[in-house]
């Protein structure tokens, strides 16, 4: 801590700020679009999925979609490759 009127100073910047940052996130946030897109981007809530949902079908739909991901990502690579000779 830094003695003195600078001391005092400091303090008193730290002390603002320190009431400042909350009372500021709290104005902002209670705005409800502002906190539905805080809720949507950080997904604070995840509710788990629904107990009648057939497990097996959403697995293979997962397994579908990745399966075309790494074909995507396969033409990609080999585009990429083809580009490289070409220069």
């Amino acid at each position: 801590m830094v003695l003195g009127k600078q001391g005092l100073r400091f303090e008193g910047y730290k002390f603002a700020l320190y009431i400042m940052v909350p009372v500021a996130a709290s104005i902002s946030f209670n705005d409800p679009e502002v906190r539905k897109k805080a809720v949507d981007y950080f997904q604070f809530l995840k509710y788990p999925a629904n107990p009648n949902t057939n497990l097996v079908k959403e697995y293979e739909e997962l397994r579908e979609n990745e399966m075309k991901k790494r074909e995507q990502l396969k033409a990609y690579r080999e585009e990429v490759k083809k580009i490289e000779r070409i220069k």
